[in-house]
């Protein structure tokens, strides 16, 4: 699971920090060439505010993950939990921006009404969409590398089998590049992972 061990935990704060880091340059373009603001140290302010603020929701939302065993859970349960958390993490994160930019920034024009705030909340929400896909993502090809030659292991292992004996290793819903990978770790040849 993405977090566990050093090199997972860094490959983990790299991706936070990497992608919240783009989130908010992409946030300083859009301010510098369509609403014609200049960098200053009150946008570079507004940036690092919105930066981190993403980093600490998609790093709480992380540990509801963890704290609530979300990836023991029926997968329909997980899909429907992650997108009603995306929704809300959106709100905040939306609430957040509208405060920096109206309040910090002052920007000289009227506070959006509720249709426009609606909108940007399902955008901001795609950002947590994406961090969910790619947490998840990982967290079920680890397990698939993790859990699934061990169990190949333990049925050839009960059924005195050895890896002559297995004409072709098929895996219920596995794609390509999963099939490979626990093929490889499980010691067969490319030619029985078809």
């Amino acid at each position: 699971m993405i977090g566990q061990g050093t090199g997972m935990s860094k490959l983990f704060w790299f991706c936070q920090l990497g992608g919240w880091t783009l989130f908010g340059i992409m946030t300083a373009l859009g301010y510098k060439y369509f609403d014609k603001l200049d960098l200053d140290l009150q946008l570079i302010l507004s940036i690092c505010i919105m930066t981190y603020s993403g980093v600490l929701l998609s790093y709480l939302f992380r540990l509801l993950i963890k704290t609530q065993n979300w990836l023991s859970k029926p997968i329909l349960e997980v899909i429907a939990l992650t997108l009603v958390c995306n929704m809300v993490l959106g709100a905040i994160f939306t609430a957040i921006n509208y405060l920096v930019d109206y309040h910090l920034l002052i920007i000289n024009a009227p506070m959006p009404d509720l249709m426009y705030f609606m909108f940007a909340v399902i955008n901001r929400s795609v950002f947590f969409m994406i961090w969910s896909l790619i947490y998840f993502a990982t967290h079920y090809f680890n397990f698939s590398l993790r859990e699934v030659p061990a169990a190949i292991a333990e049925v050839m292992a009960l059924a005195r089998w050895s890896e002559p004996d297995v004409d072709a290793l098929v895996l219920h819903q596995a794609n390509r590049f999963v099939l490979s990978a626990v093929g490889r770790k499980g010691g067969f040849p490319a030619a029985k992972t078809p």
